[in-house]
């Protein structure tokens, strides 16, 4: 019986708070049971109740004018157009409801801020839960998939089948930062509004690459039980020259039969960029070579191991030399990075890293080349003088220090606009004096309400149950 009660106040407070007009007829019944208590008022709800009978099967016609239209009409009223078409007549009064987002400008260089405005008009959706503005990038990315010979022929030929793998090609959104603004939020509840909203982008994000890392802020109407609707802005996003230093400060590998050295005037190149440098050759053994070159190579590698390697430029420094011990050689070198090239990145699938690589290539069939390789950090970005001005300076490197976090799983940012407060103590002990009267008015009231009449309690427990039938039917 306890249980029942619990969920007949929980159903009737959920009634009224759904309906505020509800609140009248549990007002009136409520004072009817403080005057005359509550058995008349069960038996005068009983007379009324027979005396509508008796008048509908006495007369019938002006029952059903009166009366029974009135109460058909309010019902198909609230279960049909209200619950089923509200959003509907709302789109037809008051238009559908839209999202703009516009930006300042649409190249970045990570580790600057974006600042967005999302500008919301139109109507209003009852199903609206929050407005999201999103930044992230479309991670495009290669791995392993298995795959059965008995997939192109008979599939009950399990005996003969044989498995092999190869390489599937997958795209996977990954969120960098988020910005939310819920429905109850008092810029969002009053209706058509602009946002401003400011998203960073972190030192180590990855540059734009095509085909491979598309970058965008994306603004999203969220709603219930529906696709949210959205408008996506493309953004271009530069390699910072401070993001993954220790990469280019790894230590060169040379063969063991020749000590070779790339001497660069740093470690940081730009796309477009023309490197000087000299090539360190110091032979422990006697041979020759039909050609000395370097070369610049960019590996990208992916899921499961995947790794796959291009040479972007190559340049003949020497032609046929003989490297003999105890006499080194310096070969100086010029090498240009092609322009419109992907610099050095690394997403959460896959990553691009640049290569300078010194080979002596010897005569003969049966000879290994003795090569030298060293790693650049290439960049897109403008010159650093560019960045400073922008604020951006040399930073410790995240992927040196802190593993990398999947950011997508992070909590979103808290909006300025509903930062917390300080709350005044005072004021509110100042409301709490004031209305410190009424509320134990209320209190002695409820009180002898409860010592007189006790069933009280009862009443709105049982009209809940009922309110919450009649809206189930």
């Amino acid at each position: 019986m306890i249980v029942v009660l619990l969920v007949g106040w929980l159903v009737l407070a959920w009634a009224v708070l759904k309906r505020p007009i509800l609140a009248l007829p549990i007002a009136v019944f409520t004072v009817l049971i403080v005057l005359v208590g509550l058995q008349d008022v069960q038996a005068l709800t009983i007379y009324a109740l027979g005396a509508l009978w008796i008048w509908r099967c006495a007369h019938r016609a002006s029952f059903e004018r009166l009366v029974g239209r009135r109460v058909r009409s309010g019902w198909v009223h609230l279960c049909t157009y209200e619950r089923r078409w509200r959003d509907t007549m709302l789109l037809r009064l008051f238009g559908e409801m839209t999202i703009a987002l516009t930006l300042k400008r649409h190249e970045f260089v990570a580790g600057e801020s974006i600042a967005a405005s999302v500008s919301v008009g139109g109507g209003w959706e009852d199903k609206l839960r929050a407005i999201d503005v999103e930044l992230g990038y479309s991670n495009t990315y290669l791995y392993e998939r298995f795959r059965s010979s008995s997939d192109d022929g008979d599939a009950s030929d399990t005996e003969n089948a044989q498995s092999t793998t190869e390489n599937a090609q997958s795209t996977k959104r990954v969120i960098v930062a988020t910005e939310i603004f819920p429905v109850d939020h008092a810029r969002t509840s009053a209706g058509p509004s602009t946002f401003d909203v400011t998203l960073a982008l972190p030192i180590d994000a990855p540059a734009t690459a095509q085909g491979w890392v598309e970058w965008s802020v994306t603004a999203i109407l969220v709603r219930r039980l529906r696709l949210g609707r959205r408008q996506k802005v493309p953004i271009t996003v530069l390699a910072s020259p401070f993001a993954h230093t220790a990469w280019a400060k790894a230590k060169q590998v040379s063969d063991a039969g020749c000590n070779m050295f790339l001497e660069l005037p740093g470690c940081v190149a730009r796309v477009g960029e023309t490197l000087s440098g000299v090539l360190h050759v110091s032979p422990k053994y006697q041979f020759e070579a039909r050609s000395v070159r370097v070369e610049l190579e960019r590996l990208m590698r992916h899921e499961d191991g995947i790794v796959s390697t291009r040479r972007e430029a190559k340049v003949i420094v020497a032609a046929c030399t003989t490297f003999v011990p105890g006499d080194p050689q310096q070969i100086p070198f010029q090498i240009t990075i092609p322009t419109g090239a992907t610099p050095s990145l690394r997403a959460k699938h896959n990553e691009i890293r640049w290569y300078l690589k010194g080979i002596c290539a010897r005569s003969g069939l049966l000879h290994r080349n003795y090569c030298v390789k060293a790693e650049l950090l290439v960049t897109n970005a403008p010159p650093e003088s560019a960045l400073r001005a922008l604020g951006l300076g040399a930073k410790t490197d995240k992927s040196k220090t802190a593993p990398r976090t999947d950011k997508s799983k992070t909590a979103p940012q808290i909006d300025k606009n509903r930062a917390s407060t300080k709350v005044d103590r005072s004021k509110f002990d100042s409301l709490r004096e004031h209305y410190q009267g009424w509320y134990s008015t209320a209190l002695s009231v409820v009180d002898q309400i409860r010592h007189r009449n006790r069933e009280l309690l009862l009443f709105p427990g049982v009209i809940g149950v009922v309110v919450g039938r009649g809206r189930r039917g």
